[in-house]
């Protein structure tokens, strides 16, 4: 596989040439067509394909209540080439994309997978979020303060999408593609630990925090925080008005009128105490796309994005030996009015 973030340029040997570029193999879906022409001097077209490919990548797409739904985080593109556009095509390549952002020349989705959590220290009431390339559940161990232990199994969470795979080819095969394994830590009193896949989650079964979030990371998989420190919410309002004439001996006549407000709401979060690798990794979520914020007291899970547009890069030395802790503001991603 190829991360999208990595030039891919495909060389035609002409000196112009008709292309297009398909879906998932050589009868596939075509997605684009156009006409490439050599550089002054040149004998060959080059054609550079990832922006037009990154269009048709998917990161998961959440439904928290059932199911990680129709992800695309991998999709195979095929380059075909011909010198008329009614003439004979030719496959020029075929490239599997990564939905991968992380401009990191080492990473290797094989060996170091798609799971790279700020930190194992979870809130009570949050999910445990462990990306999975393969496999149907993942074995989970639960350790409760009394001492018991039960032991669980964790559905890896995928479901194709009927729109583009109506004859469920997808949903066959899904065992051996990515999903995610989705642990609710609600309803479990007393839990102070979770394992799964060899990582260990801790909880404070005592902890009352409320937020935590739930992100794509650099890569294309799924991590969670819990904020282990106190968040505190607010609103702002932009005012919408007009003025109207009135009869300034009436003390209740009125001159301006709101006749619209529309609201932003704003959290301000806090990550808790972090070591070296979980502030290394904090470029994962004040980076990403796709947040969601999930209040553990109201139950409810929100779409938000990172307002916060600069971080230093933190560690235990250049904070003069002293843990590290992350403050950022998130918005709520939901046009809210009041008339």
């Amino acid at each position: 596989m190829v991360p999208i973030w990595k030039d891919y340029t495909v060389r035609v040997a002409q000196s112009a040439c008709y292309f297009r570029i398909r879906l998932d193999g050589t009868s596939g879906t075509i997605v684009y067509e156009g006409k490439a022409v050599a550089r002054p001097g040149d004998n060959f077209v080059d054609i550079r394909i990832n922006d037009i490919c990154a269009n048709y990548l998917k990161h998961y797409d959440i439904d928290f209540g059932q199911a990680i739904n129709a992800s695309r985080v991998s999709r195979t593109f095929v380059v075909q080439w011909a010198e008329t556009p009614s003439g004979t095509w030719t496959t020029a390549a075929t490239v599997e994309f990564q939905d991968d952002w992380s401009y990191d020349y080492d990473y290797d989705q094989s060996r170091d997978g798609l799971s790279f959590p700020i930190t194992l220290r979870a809130v009570p009431g949050q999910l445990l979020l462990l990306n999975r390339l393969s496999g149907y559940y993942v074995g989970a161990v639960l350790r409760f303060e009394d001492g018991t232990r039960l032991t669980a199994n964790v559905p890896v969470r995928r479901t194709a999408d009927f729109n583009n795979d109506y004859n469920d080819d997808y949903a066959k095969t899904a065992d051996s593609s990515p999903g995610v394994a989705m642990f609710d830590t609600a309803g479990y009193p007393g839990l102070t630990g979770v394992t799964m896949a060899g990582l260990t989650w801790t909880l404070d079964p005592h902890d009352c925090r409320r937020y935590a979030l739930y992100y794509i990371n650099a890569y294309g998989g799924l991590d969670a925080l819990g904020c282990r420190a106190n968040g505190v919410e607010a609103d702002s309002w932009e005012r919408k008005t007009y003025g109207t004439s009135y009869d300034n001996a009436v003390r209740q006549a009125r001159g301006t009128v709101d006749y619209l407000n529309v609201q932003s709401k704003r959290w301000t979060l806090r990550t808790g105490w972090l070591d070296d690798l979980g502030g290394s990794r904090m470029h994962h979520l004040l980076g990403s796309t796709m947040v969601y914020l999930h209040d553990i007291q109201e139950g409810i899970i929100l779409p938000v994005g990172i307002v916060t547009d600069s971080a230093q890069y933190k560690t235990y030395r250049s904070e003069g030996g002293k843990l590290i802790n992350y403050e950022f503001e998130v918005a709520l991603q939901q046009e809210r009015v009041r008339r």
